[in-house]
């Protein structure tokens, strides 16, 4: 059957946005299923570029990973690495931090697994998906990997790293989707770096709002 314009942009749209998620782990998930374990492509992804970089604006790049193109932005957050990784981890409440979500949900009997419902941008439609998110709280990273729902692939990180004497931290979001057919991977790319922008912005806000009046210490 053809698909109609209307149909090809709501699943644009779908992709556009939904293309911004939080972590998740990899109990269930096979092997093959999960191709590249998360540890590996954290692995194998590039460090901040340099000293002389300033991170306190977005810094945006492109990197291929595993044989996979991710999209890669940091940027510093005023706050502290514990601050930034409870706003990430608050899977139940993520729809308060980021715009895209209209709710989510940890499985029942699942702690690893969460189940996203994202805004498609067109009316009432939303698009659902669930990832498998493995933590890492000592090393201050977050992975997740698609576990069913829309999307042929959904992967990526968030790192956290302390800077400033513990009063700031510099967060770095890695981002890879493949829509699937018949959906070109260019336009997966493009959907995901014009979201990175809004996701950090999105958890600029949230850092505002939860660290308002709370010192922040070392």
């Amino acid at each position: 059957m053809q698909r109609t314009p209307g149909a090809v942009r709501v699943a644009f749209f779908a992709l556009a946005i939904a293309t911004v998620t939080l972590p998740y782990s990899t109990t269930d998930v096979s092997a093959k299923e999960l191709g590249n374990s998360p540890t590996e492509v954290l692995a194998m992804s590039p460090a901040p570029s340099s000293a002389s970089v300033c991170y306190d604006k977005l810094t945006m790049s492109e990197h291929e990973i595993g044989g996979k193109k991710f999209h890669i932005g940091t940027q510093a957050m005023n706050a502290t690495k514990d601050q930034v990784w409870k706003i990430l981890t608050d899977y139940d409440g993520a729809s308060t931090h980021f715009s895209y979500l209209k709710k989510s949900k940890r499985v029942q009997d699942q702690h690893n697994l969460v189940g996203f419902t994202a805004k498609t941008g067109v009316g009432p439609i939303t698009v659902d998906y669930v990832l498998h998110i493995t933590e890492s709280q000592p090393s201050g990273t977050i992975e997740w990997k698609r576990h069913s729902g829309a999307f042929k692939s959904n992967e990526g990180y968030w790192k956290l790293e302390s800077m400033d004497d513990g009063k700031r931290t510099l967060v770095t979001y890695a981002k890879h989707v493949d829509a699937g057919f018949p959906f070109p991977p260019a336009m997966a790319h493009k959907a995901v770096k014009e979201s990175m922008p809004i996701i950090f912005r999105d958890l600029s806000a949230s850092i505002t709002r939860t660290t308002a009046g709370k010192a922040i210490t070392n």
